[in-house]
């Protein structure tokens, strides 16, 4: 110092400077222009081994290698320029070294003269302890990195990706659309050129860095990110740089004012980066330097006012500041506390105390405060890392091992025990041989590779649990390095079991579905959303005359003229997404035939889009032929029928009118009004009137039949005794029975409820059935068996008589048929009565079931239902 500054220099100021020197968490040396010490702290002395006595000597102690660090300290010595943070090793008198911190201001007089370098050493071997700590942790945790939502990446010199993790998705990218490209083209323009001089800067002096620059979004848009990158160096140079980034826009308001404070406080008033305070033993404060703006006051603000306002209010138990009780045996300590800074948030700090006396008596009090949030910050980062990775991998359901490289496995997860049903403790320190005999060589090559330091992905293969059982695994590695060497590989094991199950059976049902749909004789087609075929199956050459191959990637257009509008809405409505059956149409195949085909489809959807649409298409033109051939059967069968009716109504009325005359006069020749008849005419004129009674029954059952089956008979229900009605039929054919010396026996069964039936038309069923069973019997009983039920009643009439052969069985209910009577005449009648039984049943709703064999007799079971009574007309 010149004399002038000299004389502004009181002792007390001095011995504050020299107290403040000796108390600071440094080693202070202040060195002349000519590299003259002229100070040394105890602290610089007890830092490098020293004494202060050998350190005023002038001992280099940088470390041999850093040659640069000497032209640095030489030109501030001779040009004054200042300097800090500046990063090398030191070497202590034991030989020992330890990175430091070093720091320069110079001192110059009113004139701007140099007159001394103050240099402030700092040993950060701590920080740097902590620094390679989780550089280790992040090296090997690398692999498991992968699933967090931050972006881990690694680039070359150049700036250009050669890795990145999925993280990049929060930003719209996939990995591989940064892969291979600069970095530069992420940022926003006005980003490029400062991160460029950051880099550059970096790589001459390669070393962890934390930057927050903008990044682009896929969209455009852009979002602040914390960039954090080492240099990965080689033969102590840098080769490749790699990173993790993290979205910090939410914070980065918040953060700006802090930085903003951060970088003020950089700038010391005094020689110093550290916070230096003065307070009386009452702790007010009487001196704040301008390194408190890091807590956002200026000295003014604080100098005043109570040192205990500015210390977390939870900590105050164990705050630094020395209360009056303490003060006969205070000693010099060291503190971390939180501050509470001006905008309510806090500071974690380490202070340096001590207490200056007078007179034997406390009289100020000193703190030299450093801010260690980064330290604690690093401290935290790593013990979160190691328990958030510790999370995952206790909790995963895939087994993680770390495997050293002489394969042993130095950890397995939990999930071991689900899997292998191994205890982790178990496997831990054995080289975890579970690969089942059959699958050894895949394993032991995945082993080899593993341990050659290569990676691999999903390889599979068996294992044998501890109870035996085989289990399919797929296994993952990555191995992990330091400084070139192998240091761990990390595998990741999932249980694949059911999976290789699933696609076992998959496999099995696509071989099962695959030789039906080959083998159908129906077309199946899969097509594109846009009309494309992309599956023909072999059913294409009988269908569509042509092979598969000539199908797949066309779109074809074969419809029939005629039916191009129904086919078009058919495609309209597949490729709509709806769903079809059946659909008929004409289309003409390769060789130009004219086929109708069947066409059913359904669309096939994925995430709610349209994927596929698979047709089923049968060849129906035989069918649609011999519908078409059964219409115009049905139509010719039709107008048969009506010329038929036609003609027996017209035949049975031209008949019907000359038979009443000629019973007429037959009635009346008998009666004597055209003159006396003798007995031979009488006769003859019995057997015309006979003949004509029969003859005109026939014509009224023919009309009868006809009336029927046109529907012109309607039923009419009303309530009746069906046993009742039996007994009423019975009656009327015992007279014919008797003649034949037969007997009928009726059996009435739980019968004699009243029912809904047609009366008429029952009577004159039971008649028909009782007069053939008297007419085709010769001998014996006829039984008539009734069965009555709230729904229905069941009438059989069974005869001993001649039977019904099996070849006349399917025609007795046709008109005009009789059955003949060996050895007798033809039977009387025209073979009507079971046509007019057929036809009432079948409008009473009930059904006529035969059994019968040739001379065992015959049964006809007749099943009413009862029906409902007609409803009241409304004029009744």
């Amino acid at each position: 110092m010149t004399k002038a500054s000299q004389s502004s220099v009181t002792p007390s100021t001095e011995a504050v400077y020299r107290m403040l020197a000796e108390v600071i968490p440094a080693g202070v040396l202040i060195a002349l222009p000519t590299g003259q010490h002229i100070y040394v702290n105890e602290l610089a002395a007890r830092m490098t081994g020293y004494s202060v006595d050998e350190l005023m000597t002038g001992i280099w102690m940088v470390h041999p290698e850093d040659t640069k660090a000497r032209s640095i300290f030489e030109r501030a010595l001779r040009e004054g320029t200042e300097g800090s943070n500046y990063r090398t090793r030191l070497v202590r008198k034991d030989g020992s070294v330890f990175p430091a911190s070093i720091s320069w201001r110079p001192v110059r007089d009113e004139r701007g003269g140099l007159t001394a370098l103050c240099t402030f050493i700092a040993d950060v071997s701590e920080l740097q302890a902590t620094a390679d700590a989780l550089k280790i942790a992040d090296e090997r945790y690398r692999v498991l990195a992968e699933n967090s939502s931050e972006i881990f990446w690694e680039m070359d010199l150049e700036g250009i990706f050669r890795f990145v993790s999925p993280g990049v998705r929060t930003l719209g990218y996939e990995p591989e659309d940064w892969i291979g490209h600069r970095l530069l083209e992420f940022l926003p323009e006005d980003e490029k050129g400062i991160f460029l001089q950051r880099l550059a800067a970096d790589i001459v002096d390669p070393g962890s860095r934390c930057y927050e620059v903008r990044a682009l979004k896929k969209d455009g848009t852009s979002i602040w990110m914390e960039v954090l990158i080492d240099f990965v160096l080689q033969d102590g140079k840098p080769v490749r740089i790699q990173g993790a980034a993290r979205d910090v826009t939410d914070r980065r308001q918040a953060e700006e004012e802090a930085r903003r404070a951060n970088e003020l406080c950089r700038s010391l008033a005094e020689n110093a980066s550290d916070m230096i305070f003065e307070w009386l033993p009452d702790g007010t404060i009487t001196y704040a330097s301008p390194s408190v703006r890091k807590l956002g006051y200026t000295p003014e603000e604080m100098v005043g006012r109570h040192s205990y306002e500015f210390i977390a209010p939870n900590e105050m138990a164990q705050a630094f500041v020395p209360r009056e009780k303490q003060f006969a045996d205070f000693r010099p300590m060291s503190h971390e506390v939180n501050l509470v800074k001006k905008d309510g948030s806090t500071l974690t700090v380490e202070a340096q105390v001590d207490m200056l006396l007078k007179d034997g008596q406390p009289w100020r009090i000193h703190a030299i405060v450093r801010d260690i949030t980064q330290r604690k910050q690093a401290e935290q980062a790593l013990k979160e890392s190691e328990q958030k990775y510790k999370g995952i991998v206790e909790n995963s359901n895939d087994i993680i091992m770390l495997t050293r490289p002489d394969g042993y496995a130095s950890y397995i997860s939990p999930a071991c025990r689900q899997i292998l049903g191994y205890e982790p403790e178990e496997l831990e320190g054995t080289e975890a041989r579970v690969a089942h005999p059959d699958d050894l060589d895949k394993a032991s090559a995945s082993f080899l590779s593993a341990m050659r330091g290569e990676p691999g992905s999903n390889v599979q293969y068996r294992v044998v649990t501890k109870t035996g059982e085989t289990r399919w695994i797929s296994h993952s590695w990555t191995p992990v390095f330091r400084e070139g060497a192998l240091q761990t590989v990390v595998s990741v094991i999932r249980d694949v079991t059911e999976r290789r199950h699933h696609e076992d059976a998959l496999r099995d049902s696509e071989q099962k579905y695959k030789g039906i749909v080959e083998n159908s004789s129906d077309l199946i087609m899969l097509g594109s959303p846009d009309g494309t075929i992309t599956y023909a199956s072999p059913a294409c050459h009988n269908i569509l005359d042509c092979e598969p191959e000539e199908v797949v990637g066309t779109t074809p257009w074969i419809v029939h003229p005629d039916d191009v509008g129904k086919a078009l809405d058919a495609y309209a409505r597949a490729h709509r997404g709806e769903s079809g059956t059946d659909f008929e149409y004409r289309i003409y195949t390769k060789s130009g035939n004219m086929r109708w085909i069947s066409h059913s489809w359904s669309p096939i959807f994925a995430d709610g889009t349209l994927q596929t649409v698979v047709s089923v298409i049968r060849d129906v033109t035989e069918h649609k032929l011999s519908e078409e051939a059964i219409r115009e059967a049905h139509a010719e069968l039709e107008q048969a029928y009506r010329l038929q009716q036609e003609f027996i109504n017209n035949v049975t009325h031209e008949v019907r009118t000359p038979l009443t005359a000629v019973k007429g006069y037959a009635a009346m020749l008998m009666e004597g009004l055209a003159g006396p008849v003798s007995e031979e005419q009488t006769e003859l004129l019995k057997k015309v009137l006979t003949s004509s009674d029969h003859l005109l029954d026939v014509v009224n059952g023919v009309l009868r039949i006809a009336r029927i089956k046109s529907g012109r008979a309607t039923a009419n229900p009303k309530a009746c005794d069906p046993r009742l009605v039996v007994e009423k039929c019975v009656t009327s054919i015992v007279p014919q029975a008797l003649q034949k010396g037969l007997e009928i026996d009726v059996e009435a069964g739980k019968c004699g409820a009243t029912g809904m039936y047609d009366e008429e038309r029952l009577v004159t069923v039971v008649t028909n059935l009782l007069t053939n069973a008297v007419k085709f019997t010769e001998e014996g009983t006829i039984e008539v068996l009734i069965e009555c039920c709230p729904s229905a009643t069941e009438i059989v009439v069974a005869d001993p008589g001649m039977g019904i052969d099996d070849d006349s069985l399917p025609t007795i209910f046709d008109e005009f048929v009789q059955l003949d009577q060996p050895r007798k005449h033809k039977p009387a009648g025209f073979g009507i009565g079971l046509a007019i039984v057929a036809a009432m049943v079948e409008t009473m709703g009930a059904s006529l079931t035969v059994s019968s064999g040739k001379g065992l007799g015959t049964a006809f079971t007749l099943r009413l239902p009862v029906l409902q009574p007609p409803e009241p007309s409304e004029t009744t």
